[in-house]
């Protein structure tokens, strides 16, 4: 599939990481610090199953 998310998808994953839409579209080197990988690890253990997945899904749209 060749879909796009939709900007409220990504607003909710936005929630879901604990950050802002202005930090998802952000390009900066803070985003590779150890410190956002780890706050990105927990947030994403911290999702559901199917939350996962459909996580993992959005990020093959994107990559």
């Amino acid at each position: 599939r060749n879909n796009q998310p939709s900007l409220p998808t990504v607003n909710a994953i936005c929630d879901a990481c604990g950050i802002t839409l202005a930090q998802f579209f952000t390009e900066n080197d803070t985003a590779n610090s150890p410190n956002a990988k780890s706050e990105l690890d927990n947030s994403v253990a911290a999702l559901k199953e199917d939350q996962r997945e459909a996580l993992a899904a959005f990020i093959k749209t994107i990559v």
